[in-house]
């Protein structure tokens, strides 16, 4: 028959026991909170990121439509005028659709036509 010191003792020694096992569990929990913070910080970069690259994207489609645009405006009619530069950045908005269209439509409208319908 065990002693009451002895219960005692056992009693102590899983307390100690289970109060190091909640240190590690809070450690453990402290260490993933630590690492979801980290997770979520890398997914709003790389977020942030994306919308960088997009936005690059975006730039640069629209240099490239209004450096065509001009060299179309440019090779039908010379030196382009303050109304022929002024249609640059409208027509650089267009659809898809209708930007496929345009250069059939700037070789084959006279000036005049262009101006009434892409002028502002």
């Amino acid at each position: 028959m065990s002693t009451f010191m002895e219960v005692y003792e056992e009693l102590l020694a899983r307390d100690r026991k289970r109060e190091e096992a909640d240190k590690e569990t809070k450690l453990r929990a402290e260490e993933a909170q630590r690492r979801i913070l980290e997770l979520q910080q890398q997914t709003q970069d790389l977020q942030q990121e994306k919308q960088d690259l997009q936005q690059e994207k975006e730039i640069s489609r629209q240099q490239e439509r209004r450096a065509t645009i001009e060299s179309l405006l440019k090779a039908r009619f010379g030196e382009l005028d303050e109304a022929l530069a002024a249609m640059i950045q409208p027509l650089s908005q267009l659809s898809a659709e209708d930007y496929a269209q345009l250069p059939l439509q700037v070789f084959s409208l006279s000036r005049e036509e262009l101006l009434a319908k892409f002028g502002q």
